[in-house]
């Protein structure tokens, strides 16, 4: 009995909605024209988005999963997140919208967890000219007819960390 309970669940625990992220396009972002070998990434908030625990591990999970997923897709550059920017590009990556929703919180509420909120704007700017590149809004959402299958941040912040990336892959030359 207990095995076809686990197999039951299973799915439910291991499995669940993917988050679609909506990109708003400000101002696209050009394509550098000079080979660029380092991005200092920023992750900041907006006035409205408190400095509080759940900010600080969306922050730290985006760092991370960007320098991650860069790696991977663009081997030659690379991503630093401290000390003064002197040559490349600057990706300031600003929370503007952020309800957290955990895993846990999502299993053992469901829906009544709430609805997993987070957009963030990037602003790409080129260091020696000090010109913008581009700007977009990405936002991702769960729903509430999601139920325990709804998405949790730690999903959203993966695949708003995915469209970063493909923006930077795509605004570099190498």
């Amino acid at each position: 009995m207990k095995k076809i309970i686990v197999a039951f669940l299973a799915p439910f625990i291991f499995l669940g909605c993917a988050s679609n992220v909506s990109q708003t396009i400000k101002q696209p972002i050009v394509k550098s024209t000079n080979p660029v070998n380092v991005i200092h990434l920023v992750v900041s908030r907006s006035e409205n988005v408190s400095e509080d625990n759940d900010f600080l591990s969306v922050k730290q999970d985006l760092i991370a999963q960007i320098s991650e997923k860069a790696k991977v897709k663009i081997p030659n550059l690379r991503i630093l997140t401290t000390g003064e920017p002197t040559s490349g590009m600057v990706a300031n990556v600003e929370i503007q919208e952020l309800h957290y929703v955990s895993g846990a919180a999502r299993f053992m509420g469901g829906a009544l967890s709430g609805k997993a909120k987070l957009g963030a704007r990037l602003q790409v700017t080129d260091i020696s000219s000090n010109q913008k590149k581009g700007e977009l809004l990405l936002g991702t959402s769960s729903k509430f007819s999601e139920g325990i299958l709804g998405g949790t941040t730690g999903r959203q912040v993966k695949a708003i960390s995915e469209q970063i990336v493909n923006q930077l892959k795509e605004s570099t030359s190498n």
